[in-house]
């Protein structure tokens, strides 16, 4: 296979044309190299994330398509790991729906739960809090779903779709997670 593993595009720019471009020279490329190999190139392989514009503009003539990978990730310490994220929080509220939030965020993680603070769209408080009873709290997360929320790998409405006990009690908290913790197109580059 040709792999390609990087490819930039400018918003201007078409990326059908381009795409078609570089699938014909990349076709080429692998007839020239053909001559010389014992085994030959059989393809070219995209591997640019889930959410390229090569995608959409090849989308019928590519063969088939896998699911990028994503990490499993933790965080050992979720009140630091928010305040140290808080001045992005911030800013993601500041142009938002929400703008200038005040009041809390509670999340129940079910065997923890976090209490965020917000004045007039600062994070002013991250903080444990204990649940006075099972249903204490804005927005629920059973096991480590809240963390693919967090690191933007799915929103709280595909969330919401595998897990039947993951859910905003109103609409408002729901508003709020989805403009905090935004879902992200991402790719993860192998080293080497």
């Amino acid at each position: 296979m040709l792999w390609v593993r990087e490819l930039s595009l400018l918003p201007e720019c078409p990326a059908y044309s381009i795409a078609t471009f570089l699938c014909r020279r990349l076709q080429s490329e692998a007839e020239r190299l053909n001559r010389k190999r014992e085994k030959p190139l059989r393809g070219i392989q995209f591997n640019l994330g889930s959410e390229h514009p090569v995608y959409t503009a090849l989308d019928g003539r590519l063969e088939k398509m896998k699911q990028p990978y994503a990490w499993y990730l933790r965080v050992p310490d979720l009140p630091v790991f928010l305040r140290h994220i808080g001045p992005e929080l911030e800013a993601r509220l500041k142009g938002s729906a929400m703008a200038g939030y005040a009041g809390a965020l509670k999340l129940n993680c079910y065997t923890s739960q976090y209490r965020l603070e917000f004045d007039e769209g600062q994070l002013t408080a991250v903080e444990p809090y204990r649940a006075q009873r099972f249903f204490d709290g804005d927005a629920f997360f059973p096991g480590l779903t809240f963390l693919q929320l967090l690191f933007g790998y799915r929103s709280l409405e595909e969330l919401r779709h595998a897990f039947s006990d993951c859910f905003a009690e109103e609409e408002k908290y729901a508003l709020l997670l989805d403009i905090l913790f935004p879902k992200r197109p991402s790719e993860v580059i192998a080293l080497g």
